[in-house]
């Protein structure tokens, strides 16, 4: 009994210990490196924009952030190692829509939404159709035609069932009454190897992406698909001024962390980055590789996301996609 009772009685003063061990660890946060999960192959706009980050944000913190490629399964790869990893701020997941796809697209995604929390904004973006200049079309219409002719030999890349690779060339062959068939690629840079080399015919890459090709001898910028054309590429028209209607995708890039991570940490990896994305430097990295600020908030971004999820599950369905 004096055993139970000696044990009783040291509960709370270990209790009390281990709080003031965690408070102690979250005050002295980061004390060593932190990695960044990027659920992409090497070489693409992503990396671009997250070793941006990394290195502008790393001098703000005071340690390295790594930059971490974890390319795969429709960006599945990547998050369920973000997921899988402890909640204690040591690890980042840069994230985009593409999560959003591939959870509704895979019985066992490995994650929810639920599973993250947002740490800030990078930007955002609409995505261009790129086709390669062997193909003998130089505009959107001839394009058409030379699809309409050519059924059998109409291929376009995509990053997942559900992506906005997958969506898009599906919106714009409903559009102008054509047909392609997909073939899935695990990242935008083996996507653009098929291109050059005509054995796709189309890949809606990211606006970052399209700007690095747009004096390329290989690759064609054909249509962009936004509302109205953007400052990064005001010659490349878009596909609603070209007549074709509902070939429109916002993208957006964010970095989050584990849903469990404490307020303390999150609140001060949001304050570092708030820094770093109102720096001239990033604010320069943004510019060159063609990415618009994110102009809302973060709670007008978790209302978005809410209404995104519900808005791809219902694509989901149309496109008849059996989550594999």
């Amino acid at each position: 009994m004096k055993i139970f009772s000696l044990v009783r009685r040291s509960l709370p003063a270990v209790a009390l210990a281990l709080a003031a061990f965690g408070a102690q660890a979250q005050d002295n946060y980061p004390n060593r490196a932190i990695r960044l999960i990027v659920p992409y192959t090497p070489g693409a706009s992503t990396d671009a924009i997250s070793r941006a980050f990394a290195d502008e944000a790393s001098k703000v913190i005071g340690q390295p952030i790594v930059v971490e490629n974890r390319g795969g399964a429709g960006t599945a790869i990547g998050t369920q190692t973000a997921r899988n990893a402890p909640a204690d701020g040591y690890t980042l997941l840069f994230g985009s829509g593409t999560m959003i796809s591939t959870m509704l697209a895979l019985k066992e995604p490995g994650y929810t939404m639920k599973d993250f929390t947002p740490v800030t904004m990078l930007g955002d973006q609409y995505y261009v159709l790129l086709i390669p200049k062997a193909l003998p079309v130089t505009n959107a219409k001839e394009f058409v035609e030379y699809a309409k002719k050519n059924p059998s030999k109409m291929n376009y890349g995509m990053l997942g069932q559900g992506s906005p690779s997958h969506v898009l060339a599906d919106r714009f062959a409903r559009s102008a009454n054509f047909q392609w068939q997909d073939i899935a690629f695990r990242g935008g840079t083996p996507t653009l190897t098929a291109l050059m080399s005509n054995d796709v015919q189309g890949y809606f890459a990211t606006q970052t992406f399209a700007t690095t090709y747009l004096n390329s001898d290989k690759v064609r910028l054909l249509a962009i698909g936004a509302e109205e054309r953007g400052e990064f590429l005001p010659d490349v028209p878009t596909f609603k001024e070209l007549g074709y209607n509902g070939v429109v995708e916002q993208g957006w890039y964010a970095l989050f962390v584990r849903s469990e991570t404490p307020k303390e940490i999150v609140e001060k990896l949001r304050k570092v980055s708030a820094e770093v994305m109102a720096s001239a430097a990033m604010k320069g990295h943004l510019k060159t590789i063609g990415l618009s600020p994110y102009k809302g908030t973060m709670d007008s971004f978790l209302k978005n996301l809410d209404v995104e999820i519900k808005q791809k599950a219902e694509e989901t369905k149309r496109l008849g996609i059996v989550p594999q």
